[in-house]
């Protein structure tokens, strides 16, 4: 595929997008066996043969970009290399949810350059809805039916009462101590693509996790859709988040609106301090 920067940014993002709706047809197809024969990963998390079918398609569509493709299903060494340009896929976001029979779950594509995430998608198959973003060109949009609205959480206020988007099936003790400190509000939600698009869709106004168990492939695409809406993505210390080396974000995570990061930061890091020894969801 011929590099001309945002004019190729522009083909991947609709490349990715047309692949996430295609990966969603092929979950959909086979939903109700993947949901009857789901199986154990050597970590212990789930797997369908959905997420099998989303993850050939999506890896099939991108061979011809000539990229390095990291997804969750194939991925077998303990740590990314450096890539000036790397796929982040994550077939299914949100496998616990789906086996559980919840629509809370979505398809999500990541392109990083140089490290950094550049653009993503992110797919709910059970109601088409899809969000994506190029971060250079600070350009979010939700969309529905064919029709792109337009996404920004920037110059948005943080309210009295924070909305904290928080896992369903993994509860954050960061993430309670952040709402109960503030007197916030629980936005309960699986899938980290879901959660990051009640922030842009001002649903919410950070989601906070100092789970180890968050990989690359969990945030590439949900962070380049919050930083094209003009929020922030960060660790739990505010350090930005690495797509180099160990596969999982030791650090936390922290995907906030400008106003949440600016007002629920040192926060956090009294919650890190408080924490400290049992950091884990």
């Amino acid at each position: 595929m011929e590099r001309t920067n945002v004019p190729t940014l522009e083909l991947e993002l609709a490349l990715a997008s047309d692949l996430a709706r295609k990966a969603g047809d092929a979950i959909l197809a086979v939903r109700a066996e993947a949901i009857a024969s789901s199986s154990l990963k050597a970590d212990d998390s789930p797997v369908t043969v959905a997420d099998l079918a989303a993850d050939a398609v999506i890896r099939g569509g991108l061979a011809a970009t000539g990229d390095a493709i990291v997804t969750e299903e194939t991925w077998r060494d303990g740590s990314i290399g450096r890539h000036q340009r790397a796929w982040f896929v994550d077939p299914i976001d949100g496998t616990s949810d789906f086996v559980r029979g919840s629509r809370d779950y979505v398809v999500q594509i990541g392109l990083c350059v140089d490290g950094v995430p550049a653009l993503g998608v992110v797919y709910q198959p059970e109601t088409g809805l899809l969000w994506r973003g190029v971060v250079a060109d600070r350009r979010c949009e939700r969309v529905e039916a064919s029709v792109a609205l337009p996404r920004t959480v920037a110059g948005r206020a943080l309210p009295p009462r924070p909305r904290i988007a928080i896992s369903v099936a993994h509860p954050s003790a960061v993430g309670d101590f952040v709402v109960q400190e503030f007197g916030g509000v629980s936005v309960w939600r699986g899938s980290v693509g879901l959660k990051v698009a009640l922030v842009v869709d001002d649903e919410a106004d950070a989601y906070v996790t100092a789970s180890p168990r968050i990989k690359l492939w969990d945030t590439c695409a949900p962070a380049a859709v919050l930083l094209a809406a003009g929020g922030a993505v960060t660790t739990l210390a505010g350090s930005p988040l690495s797509y180099e080396g160990p596969v999982a974000h030791a650090g936390g995570v922290c995907m906030w609106t400008l106003a949440a990061r600016d007002g629920l930061s040192s926060r956090i890091d009294e919650a890190v301090r408080r924490f400290r020894g049992r950091m884990f969801d």
